[in-house]
């Protein structure tokens, strides 16, 4: 195997593509498969995704989130926090990721979402496909897992409040008909 320090962005990127069964050219197609296990569900790969898809699945190489149901709660909460794509459809699709993961995994979400505090995102910066992947690693994670702080946690329950509102107001909809 490489040695980290050799390992291209690209390279990196087509290995992690391979090994979770995502189209290595994800930016150009036209659908995608959402797996939640028992279902398999091929959904639109909209404009605002194809622009996100290469940054998001290097951002899952980087902090070692799988492409999980819980994978994905754990990257949009560290997302959210480390500087969440610009497109408020994205933020809209990605939102109720937050209040699932509080609901499957809630200490590993916070976890993802301190780590995300301390982090850089890859979103709006240049990305050279040829760099090492060590040298992205190191602009854009810390050296150490971060404590937890008091305005983690204040923060952290401020997300999860946003993130549960639609699903409070779909809740309260359901009531309202019943």
């Amino acid at each position: 195997m490489a040695q980290t320090s050799l390992i291209t962005v690209r390279d990196a990127l087509d290995r992690h593509r391979g090994e979770n069964g995502i189209e290595l050219d994800a930016a150009h197609a036209t659908t995608w498969v959402c797996n939640v296990p028992p279902f398999r569900v091929r959904i639109p790969n909209f404009q605002w995704r194809r622009a996100a898809i290469l940054r998001h699945d290097l951002h899952h190489i980087l902090t070692g989130f799988p492409c999980t149901v819980r994978g994905e709660c754990q990257m949009a909460a560290w997302e959210f926090a480390a500087g969440r794509f610009s497109d408020y459809r994205a933020t809209l699709f990605c939102l109720p990721l937050i209040a699932l993961g509080v609901v499957l995994i809630p200490s590993g979400t916070f976890r993802a979402f301190v780590l995300g505090r301390h982090s850089t995102s890859l979103y709006g910066r240049h990305l050279g496909m040829e760099l090492s992947l060590a040298t992205v690693r190191k602009s854009t994670l810390p050296d150490c897992l971060p404590e937890p702080g008091v305005r983690d946690g204040i923060e952290f329950v401020g997300l999860t409040v946003i993130s549960s509102m639609p699903l409070v107001l779909l809740g309260a909809a359901a009531m309202a008909i019943l």
